[in-house]
Parts: structure tokens; C-alpha cells; sequence
């Protein structure tokens, strides 16, 4: 039976490596490159050896649930398989060990690192052979970017404030002493440790990852709020509603992607690589199939590093971004509901905006803060409900193509669509809608959905560029005469916390908010139901 999961958390500390020290450690990592290919390859050879047995497939003919229940006589001889081929855990860990000590390894590596490095190829292929990825390939040149122990008594031991590794001692470098987080996390336990390798601008960094026992510390500007939360995601917006608060925000709002940039980098590093590699080529300027030898030149092993300093860059501003956004939301009640939809699909049909955006990661991390300060998630699934398409005015169902960004009601009154499915995301019980508490809750939140879907325009409320305007919420290009502001970055900084309670993406959006309900029923742009 598997051990039952504990709760933990990660400290991420950086380290003073000499240049000697980082020759060690990058040998090492060398070496564990070389003992992780080793375990992929005979892990893949057992699997296919195992397949083609007669037990295997006679384990595959048998039903997978008898009575409603998993068929317990199919696990067993998949299990009995699995030990004749020795496609196991504990022999693959055997195995690598053996590796190590026949290669003359060990004194550069323990048996906890070993051991571990071999899970890692052993869940890959298990997954491989699962269904659940494609096959899993060799590490390449510096491939290996992070290696932990199993515990803190052995391999990779922290100790005050070093990290101690087979000789290597690494200090930490010293935190900020206003930094109180950092000081009531260190004081928790240490699981094991991690030695995480990070290339910055061409020059690699390492850091120490302490895996500590029980909750992270939780910050007094993020305590969990008190009610129901309703959320509609897209691929590049974000709705959120509550009980007094309505917000349209961007996800990683401040993520700006060099598109231009790339593009350049990418067609400069394209002919550098053909004019280092010309026997690589066809004549028809195609990849020649077959085992090649890549050779870069200084140019291009340049071109690389800049091209690897802009994802690296994005890839931070959009984990700051959500982790602001997210603390913002959690402070907003303690039950939050939302649909379950296929983030793949967002991959699909919206690419661009994916990468960018990240919106299955932001809701990953939203999950995981909520259930960790003690709130209630709600998944939903979307056929039972189809928020996008109701309207609890007319108590049915009313189809609506995706360039339609309006809910129009009989009236002739309209709100946003994602702030309204948003809002209809808080009357879910279940996996279903509660029509009667839609209609008795309406009359509280008619203005203030009103009130923010006229917050949508983006150069007289958010203070956005045109070309940042969010044509997909149904904002339409500013007038002429209105100033426009660089970023929204900005607006997060000036605004006043006692005006937005927080300086995050929705204090921001707080400000606009304000501004719309204070605004005269006359003025051209800012009428509610516009």
C-alpha cells in the first residue's frame, strides 16, 4: 500500500559556489546524466521485453472491473509480470547502483542520489507504459538540471545554513532580515534536499530546495476572506465576482511576449546552425534524416543564450504575476467555484494566448493556495451547468456564438459575459445551477455587474494601450482625446491600498471600478448598461 502523502512546502535558497565548487558539482551532474540514460534505456528494454510475453498479454484479455470493482486477479499477474522482467522500482535502483560502482562513481555520488535518479527514468517509462506520455527521451548535454536525496541524513544534508555534499560545502546566502516568511519556514522540519542548477544571461547558478514538513507560513495581507467566489476563466481573461466585488482582469497582465524579438533571434540562429552544419542539409534546404553531429559556432551558442534569457524572463514575470493575482482572489472568501475545462484544448484552439497566458497553470497554483488556507473548491463540470448559455431572466438556455462577448437581457440591458457566467458560477450547488437563487440574488448584483462590464474599456478605466485593449471581453478602441498609459503595471503601483485593499492586478482593476460608480449619469462612455 502507498504511504500516504504528507503536507509540504519548498524553500528555495541560493547558494555561494566557488569556481572549483561549481566544476565539482557540474561533473556530478555529468555523471547522473550518464546513470539516468543508462536505467531509461534498460527500463525501455524490460518494457518491451514484458509486452511481448505470453502473461502480459494474457493480463491484457482480462476484464478491467468485475462487479463494479477493479478486477483484482488482472493487478495480481500484472504485478507477478512486472517482477519476472524485474520492471520494478527496487530493481531499477539495483540496477543503477551496480552502474555506478561499476563506472568507478563512487566517490562522487551516494546511493539516496543513485536511487533517486533511477525513480525518476523508472516513473517515466511507467508512465510511458501507462498511457499517459509519449516515450520518454535521453537527456542531452546538460540535461540534468536537478538532483535530490531521499532524506536529510545522507547525500544532500542541510545544516544551519550550508548544504553538505560529499565534501562540497555550499553556503547559503544570506536573506534579508525583514524577510519574517523566510525566518518562520526555516523553522519547520527538513524532508530532503535539492540541488537545483538555473542558467542566468550564460551563467549557471545553483540553489538549495529544503522540502519542509507541514502548511507554509501564511502572510497577514493574505488571510482568506469570508464568502462565495465565482470564477470564469478564458485563455487570456480572467472573471471574478463576489459578494461585493466584481473584477475583469487580464491573467499575467504584466507579461509582455517579444514576438518581433524572438522571431529575429530564432531566423538569425536557423542560419547560423545551417552555416556551421551544411552537411547536414538536402539540397532542398531540408533536415538530412539519420544520426547527425550539430556543431555551433560562438555566434550561435550566443544566439542560444538569448533566446534561453527571454523564456527564462517570461517564464518568472508570469509566475509573479499569478502569484499576485492569486492572493488577491483568496482574499476575496473562502469557497471559490469555477468550471472544469480542458486546458489542453485552450493549447489547441488558442496557442498564443496559452503560452502566454498560462491559465491552466494560474488555476494549478489558485487550487493548491485555496485548499492549503483551509477554502472549499468547487470543479463544475460544463455540460451540466453551461453557464455561457443561460439566462436566468428567461430561465432557459440561450445559444450565444463565441465573438458574441454581451449578455443581452429582454429589457434590452446588457452585462459582460464572462462576468456573468462568473457570477452565475457562485449559484452552482453541485453540478448543477440553483435557477431560484440566481433570480432572488439578481437585484443585488445588477449594478455592480454593470457597473464593471463598463470598467472593460481599456484606455479611459484600466489605463491600456489600444493594441492592449481586450477585444475578447467586447471593449471597443478608445476615443480620441483620452489619455493613454503605458501599462497596467503602473496603475498597480499608484494605486492607494485603503482605496483598493491590496496593490495587486485586482486593486487595479478596483480603481476603475470606483471611478465608473462615481462618474455623472452624463458622461459619454461610463454608463452602466452601455
Amino acid at each position: 500500500m502507498p504511504r500516504k502523502a504528507e503536507d509540504s512546502f519548498v524553500v528555495t535558497l541560493a547558494l555561494r559556489a566557488s569556481q572549483d565548487d561549481a566544476r565539482t558539482i557540474l561533473l556530478r551532474l555529468e555523471i547522473i546524466r550518464q546513470i539516468y540514460n543508462a536505467v531509461l534505456g534498460e527500463a525501455l528494454k524490460r518494457l518491451r521485453r514484458m509486452r511481448a510475453s505470453p502473461l502480459w498479454q494474457q493480463a491484457r484479455t482480462m476484464p478491467k472491473t468485475v462487479g463494479g470493482k477493479p478486477n483484482q486477479d488482472r493487478i495480481t499477474l500484472f504485478r507477478e509480470v512486472n517482477r519476472t522482467f524485474g520492471f520494478t522500482a527496487y530493481d531499477l535502483e539495483a540496477y543503477a547502483t551496480t552502474c555506478k560502482n561499476n563506472a568507478g562513481f563512487v566517490q562522487h555520488l551516494g546511493a539516496h542520489e543513485t536511487q533517486k535518479m533511477a525513480q525518476r527514468a523508472f516513473k517515466a517509462v511507467q508512465e510511458h507504459a501507462f498511457g499517459k506520455r509519449g516515450r520518454p527521451r535521453f537527456k542531452g548535454l546538460r540535461g540534468i538540471r536537478s538532483l535530490e536525496g531521499k532524506s536529510n541524513k545522507a547525500g544532500l544534508i542541510w545544516k544551519g545554513d550550508r548544504l553538505e555534499w560529499g565534501g562540497l560545502c555550499l553556503e547559503a546566502l544570506p536573506a534579508s532580515p525583514k524577510d519574517t516568511w523566510l525566518a518562520e519556514a526555516m523553522q519547520a522540519e527538513t524532508k530532503f534536499c535539492r540541488l537545483l542548477r538555473r542558467t542566468i544571461n550564460g551563467r549557471d547558478l545553483f540553489y538549495v530546495q529544503l522540502v519542509k514538513k507541514g502548511l507554509p507560513p501564511r502572510k497577514n495581507k493574505n488571510t482568506l476572506g469570508k464568502g462565495t467566489v465565482g470564477l470564469d476563466q478564458g485563455p487570456t481573461n480572467l472573471a471574478v465576482v463576489a459578494d461585493a466585488q466584481a473584477h475583469l482582469v487580464r491573467l499575467a497582465a504584466t507579461v509582455e511576449h517579444p514576438w518581433a524579438e524572438k522571431r529575429r533571434l530564432q531566423r538569425a540562429l536557423d542560419r547560423s546552425r545551417r552555416a556551421s552544419n551544411p552537411r547536414n542539409y538536402n539540397a532542398d534546404g531540408t533536415v538530412r534524416p539519420g544520426p547527425k553531429t550539430w556543431v555551433y559556432s560562438a555566434r550561435g551558442k550566443d544566439l542560444q543564450r538569448r533566446l534561453a534569457e527571454i523564456d527564462r524572463k517570461l517564464a518568472a514575470e508570469r509566475k509573479a504575476a499569478h502569484g499576485e493575482l492569486q492572493n488577491d482572489i483568496i482574499r476575496l472568501g473562502d469557497t471559490f467555484k469555477f468550471e472544469k475545462v480542458s486546458y489542453t484544448s485552450f493549447q489547441r484552439c488558442f496557442g498564443k494566448s496559452t503560452q502566454v497566458r498560462g491559465c491552466g497553470m494560474f488555476f494549478d497554483g489558485l487550487k493548491l493556495k485555496a485548499e492549503r488556507a483551509g477554502a472549499k473548491v468547487l470543479e463544475f463540470p460544463t455540460r451540466t451547468t453551461r453557464l455561457s448559455q443561460f439566462c436566468h431572466v428567461r430561465r432557459e438556455y440561450v445559444r450565444k456564438p463565441l465573438r458574441q462577448r454581451w449578455h443581452v437581457f429582454p429589457d434590452g440591458t446588457r452585462v459582460q459575459r464572462d462576468l456573468y457566467s462568473a457570477w452565475l458560477a457562485r449559484s452552482v450547488e453541485g453540478n448543477t445551477l440553483d435557477v431560484d437563487q440566481t433570480v432572488r440574488s439578481w437585484s443585488a448584483a445588477d449594478l455592480l455587474l454593470r457597473t464593471a462590464s463598463s470598467c472593460t474599456q481599456p484606455a479611459r478605466v484600466r489605463g491600456l494601450s489600444p493594441r492592449h485593449g481586450p477585444r475578447s471581453v467586447g471593449a471597443g478602441r478608445p476615443r480620441e482625446g483620452i489619455p493613454v498609459r503605458a501599462g497596467e503595471r503602473k496603475l498597480m503601483r499608484g494605486a492607494k491600498p485603503q482605496e483598493c485593499g491590496g496593490r495587486g492586478p485586482l486593486a487595479a482593476q478596483a480603481v476603475g471600478v470606483e471611478r465608473s460608480a462615481n462618474a455623472t449619469p452624463g458622461t459619454p462612455g461610463l454608463q452602466p448598461g452601455e
